[in-house]
């Protein structure tokens, strides 16, 4: 798939994504944890840096490997959700990449 094409991929998702009134953040990450395409919906101010964030994204990069460790025997991650007194955190493993 073509850089182009990716980038169309990737801004119709989050287009999706944003029509759930809930959603606060949605982007894509590799699997290195660097952001692909992703923005905040309008208005929102992050509770993190853009270095805190980058933080988050390397570490669940990272969880997202370690428990590929486990596919063979358990099936692959459909989802991922973290809990949190502010907000709930969800990840979604699509190919080589993560939502």
């Amino acid at each position: 798939m073509s850089n182009e094409m990716n980038d169309f991929f990737y801004q119709q998702k989050l287009d999706e994504i944003f029509e759930e009134k809930d959603i606060r953040f949605a982007g894509f990450i590799d699997s290195e944890g660097c952001l692909i395409k992703g923005k905040f919906k309008e208005d929102i101010v992050p509770f993190e840096t853009d270095a805190e964030q980058q933080k988050i994204f390397r570490e669940l990069a990272y969880r997202v490997s370690t428990r590929k460790n486990f596919d063979h025997s358990m099936g692959q991650v459909k989802y991922s959700a973290s809990r949190r007194e502010k907000l709930v955190m969800m990840s979604f493993p699509i190919k080589d990449n993560i939502l």
